[in-house]
């Protein structure tokens, strides 16, 4: 066992998953990953991959002992517990989750005739096979294509119709990845927005930095890493950060210079932002100055359950994870409904995902996620099925008016297919929609129609789509048809969807959600109180929160959470939209509204820089993740 040392990862029961069973094949082979249509986004590349072009695959073996994982997990983060702080070593970790031998055996005898042109990474649940398309091809006896995603550029190798494995292999594994996935980049959402003048900050609103945290946290101002072995990190997806932009906050802010290590897939060549993780990365050093910090990226078209894997291979591993990003949680493997003909679904991809987190939290570290920042939400969720409230338009500003009798109606077309505008626009319905050329013409048959209400599409400072109209939606015409199109009114209905979804991997039992808060001030420069982010009280963000659809509520959550909801203050929404015996979010809250931060201009990552304010629940989280950094730095 190591020594003790704080660690932030949530006391929880277990998690009951619904698990896809692999589809028979031929004689002696079974299904475990079946593609037959593209995700959104994306279309078949005109190249035709080479044979001979690198591929790489993932083949997660059964893992055993999980419930003896989850009992030490418990332990060790409970500090009721004789065990809490007694974290497993690696090894320690590896040995009591180790596959089957004769899980390795099958696999092993399976790629034995391509021994030659296979190169394995081989690790106590999981194969990594690094080969060919041409013996990728013959291993899982499909075919493989360039795909290209239209937004990014980006190309991916990607199998295309059933994907298979022999049958005395598939008894042992979860499922293979990488083959398959598609993840869809506008469903990933970072969890920052910018400021502007129409937006959030006002000439009283406080502009938050490193100093401002610390004196209202009661965080001393001298208060730094000293010891050599603490080592935090940030987690992204395709996302990169500016090191000129870092030297201009540091200067700025009078601070030390942070202790940077870069691993991971560098995406500037495709053109990824920055902004996100410049914030993260400034929060988190400054909230820890001196203590070393890693800054962890995995390639776009991947998700969690990648740098969680990639993340436990780091030694000596940081002690803190912060991650800003996450999307709707019914939606992981693939975005789209298609993800369970893969041999997985949502469900058993956010298992393994969270065994990932228990791992990580057996052996010390404290796994911090931003919780979102839509609210519970509702606002661009996974199918926009949430009624807007009446009383509020365009509540960050920037619109041509303050109020709309009308704030969404129903686009559809003759395939039973439905865009709620404008709450679904994040949706996988819209999306494809919105990608007809005939949209805008659709959409403009449909404002003429309702000329006299003045019926239009406006936009606020955030660049989100409102609906103004000055006749109720009862009053308005929906007999509006133009080639396959027409509309309907919005009403809410069950069948249309979830109302609120919330984020994964917030929504893991196993990490520490953080929400946002804002510092209300009345001369700009003394807090007054703190209270929740909200676009209705200045920021330009809505802190999410809310109940997961299916992860049951950890132990710990249950005196909190009946209390809230039985408090007079709560006000919480109708019983049957949310599953109140679930796991809810955040765990914890901390400012996130109006960071002064640097970021350079043009996506380059040197200076001139230019200093601008961004809310966020990524801010929360990284800056608080610095502060536990500290805690750890005091106790190892």
């Amino acid at each position: 066992m190591a020594s003790c040392r704080i660690v932030l990862c949530l006391i929880s029961v277990s998690v009951a998953c619904a698990i896809a069973q692999p589809q028979a094949s031929a004689p002696g082979r079974v299904v475990v990953s079946s593609r037959n249509s593209l995700s959104r986004g994306y279309s078949f590349h005109s190249e035709v991959p080479d044979p001979q072009d690198k591929l790489s695959f993932t083949i997660l073996l059964k893992q055993r002992n999980l419930d003896r994982l989850e009992e030490v997990f418990l332990q060790v983060s409970d500090p009721k517990s004789d065990q809490w702080g007694l974290f497993l070593t690696r090894a320690e970790l590896e040995n009591l989750i180790r596959a089957d031998p004769a899980a390795f055996a099958a696999v092993g005898e399976w790629l034995a005739p391509y021994e030659r042109v296979v190169e394995l990474s081989v690790l106590a649940d999981e194969i990594k096979v690094h080969t060919t398309v041409a013996v990728a091809s013959k291993l899982l006896q499909t075919e493989f294509r360039a795909v290209k995603h239209a937004d990014t550029g980006r190309v991916l190798l990607r199998h295309f119709g059933t994907a298979s494995v022999p049958q005395h292999v598939a008894q042992h594994i979860d499922f293979v990845a990488g083959i398959s996935e598609l993840l869809v980049d506008r469903q990933l959402r970072s969890h920052m927005m910018p400021q502007s003048a129409d937006a959030g900050a006002t000439t009283k609103d406080i502009r938050v930095t490193p100093s401002v945290l610390r004196k209202y946290y009661g965080v001393p101002a001298n208060l730094t890493g000293t010891n050599a072995g603490n080592l935090q990190a940030v987690g992204e997806i395709a996302d990169y950060y500016s090191a000129g932009a870092l030297a201009a906050f540091e200067a700025d802010q009078n601070l030390p210079a942070a202790h940077m290590t870069t691993v991971g897939y560098d995406c500037r060549r495709i053109g990824c932002t920055e902004v996100g993780s410049d914030l993260n990365v400034q929060y988190i050093t400054a909230m820890a100055p001196n203590v070393p910090t890693l800054y962890f990226a995995v390639n776009n078209g991947y998700w969690v359950l990648e740098l969680v894997g990639s993340f436990a291979l780091f030694d000596p591993l940081p002690y803190v994870l912060s991650i800003g990003s996450g999307y709707a949680e019914d939606v992981q493997c693939d975005n789209t409904p298609e993800c369970r003909d893969f041999g997985y679904d949502n469900r058993q991809y956010v298992r393994r995902t969270d065994t990932g987190f228990q791992k990580l939290g057996a052996m010390g570290v404290s796994v911090l996620v931003s919780s979102g920042d839509d609210g519970a939400p509702g606002f661009n969720g996974a199918s926009g099925n949430c009624p807007m409230d009446p009383s509020v338009y365009c509540a960050i500003g920037g619109c041509s008016h303050t109020t709309s009798a009308c704030q969404q109606f129903i686009l559809t077309d003759v395939y039973n297919n439905q865009c709620i505008i404008p709450t679904g626009l994040d949706s996988d319905a819209c999306y494809n929609l919105m990608r007809d050329p005939q949209h805008n013409a659709v959409i403009g048959r449909f404002v003429s129609a309702n000329a006299a209400c003045n019926v239009s599409l406006e936009t606020d400072a955030a660049q989100n789509s409102h609906v103004y109209s000055e006749c109720t939606c009862d009053r308005l015409n929906y007999d509006v048809h133009f080639g396959n199109y027409g509309f309907r009114q919005y009403n809410y209905n069950a069948s249309n969807g979830p109302w609120f979804s919330a984020m994964y991997p917030a929504t893991s039992p196993w990490v520490t959600a953080v929400g946002a808060t804002m510092f209300m001030t009345d001369d700009g420069v003394n807090v007054t109180s703190e209270v929740a982010a909200s676009i209705t009280t200045g920021a330009v963000i809505t802190t999410a929160g809310g109940f997961s659809t299916f992860q049951p509520m950890p132990a710990y959550q249950a005196a909190a959470v009946k209390s809230y909801l039985n408090s007079a203050t709560a006000s919480p929404p109708p019983a049957f939209l949310f599953n109140a015996s679930n796991r809810a979010v955040p765990d914890i809250s901390f400012n996130g509204h109006n960071y002064k931060v640097f970021t350079s201009n043009g996506k380059a990552v040197t200076c001139p820089c230019t200093a601008s304010g961004f809310d966020g629940t990524s801010a929360s989280a990284h800056a608080f993740g610095g502060l536990v950094s500290l805690i750890n730095d005091q106790l190892l």
